[in-house]
């Protein structure tokens, strides 16, 4: 199979994180590349990946995505030195600039140039990650005199999350990968040619850039019920500006038309409402098996390296979410 198939796995199980620990092992067992751990307001994802990086052995963990504006760069260093050192060089790290509700509303600090924000960051953490000492005076980050204490042979891989033209040119001209989320095939086929541009415009070969793409996937017989769950996700990611423009310039600007007037008038079921059926089926992956390996092969011949299945069922729950990427692994045996 010319990609590699991981798992993304959201951080919302508080109260089941040692059985977490456990189903990143059974994803190893599976047979899976790696595992991609979300951040947003459950369990932190570094802790996660260090206790699971001492129950696996061959499995890439990966932070998909830490937030540049919550963790200091020096603190992120110290955390990607950490984690690759405990799995082995095995740790991949991911960054993104998260959304402005995040960033300030619950952080308290400020979201400014998300896209220069990135690309200082991981300038910053390469010349930390490299175990120099600072010297950095950025428009949005400043670091004097931090160095590491103890650096890897080899830094750990800084991949980045993009969805709009800024921020994929970051990821072309600095990352050692991209991870793109909820796009089309053809919106993620524009998107590797902004990331390929880049990258020659910064003397790099395109091909250094590993791409990944997250793919909401739900084996099911049920798809109605499927398309519900979706509409419900898409519909809280349309109350975010950055995903609001990133579906519009898809062309589902009827759909964020009314998402928007429902979250003004903060009614929450009419805004997962606004969402239609189509763009719940054409953003996400849904059928039996046959149908399901199918979708995901053509998603990957826009040049993917990676598809990272963010698997889902419309009954919430560990066990039922255990049971989905069994079957899921169940379905690429053979290529596994």
């Amino acid at each position: 199979m010319p990609y590699d198939v991981s798992l993304v796995l959201p951080t919302q199980y508080a109260d089941a994180l040692q059985k977490y620990v456990h189903l990143i092992r059974e994803a190893e067992e599976l047979g899976y590349f790696g595992v991609w751990m979300t951040e947003v307001s459950g369990a932190e994802s570094m802790a996660l990946l260090g206790a699971a990086s001492q129950v696996t052995d061959r499995l890439h963990l990966g932070c998909g995505v830490v937030s540049v504006y919550t963790r200091t760069m020096p603190l992120l260093a110290m955390g990607a030195y950490t984690l690759d050192a405990l799995s082995m060089h095995r740790f991949r790290l991911g960054v993104g600039a998260s959304t402005a509700n995040i960033a300030e509303r619950w952080h308290g600090v400020q979201y400014r140039h998300p896209a220069l924000r990135v690309r200082e960051s991981i300038l910053l953490l390469r010349q930390l990650l490299d175990g120099q000492k600072t010297r950095f005076s950025g428009t949005t980050i400043v670091s004097d005199g931090f160095q590491l204490s103890g650096t890897g042979s080899i830094p750990p891989p800084i991949y980045v999350a993009a969805l709009g033209a800024d921020m994929l040119a970051v990821a072309g001209e600095l990352a050692d990968g991209v991870i793109i989320t909820l796009s089309s095939r053809e919106s993620i086929a524009k998107a590797m040619s902004i990331v390929d541009e880049a990258a020659r415009k910064a003397g790099r070969s395109p091909h250094d850039i590993r791409r990944v793409a997250y793919v909401r996937t739900c084996l099911t017989g049920d798809a109605a019920a499927a398309i519900s769950w979706m509409q419900r996700e898409l519909g809280w990611y349309a109350s975010a500006k950055s995903y609001e423009r990133h579906f519009r310039q898809m062309g589902y600007g009827a759909e964020m038309d009314g998402a928007n007037a429902a979250w003004a008038a903060k009614d929450h079921q009419k805004a997962f409402d606004s969402i239609s059926p189509r763009m719940a089926r054409e953003l996400a992956v849904i059928g039996n098996a046959t149908e399901v390996v199918a979708q995901l092969n053509y998603l990957a011949t826009v040049g993917l390296d990676e598809l990272a299945i963010y698997a889902f069922q419309p009954t919430l729950g560990l066990d039922h979410l255990r049971r989905q990427i069994a079957a899921i692994a169940d379905t690429f045996a053979v290529a596994l």
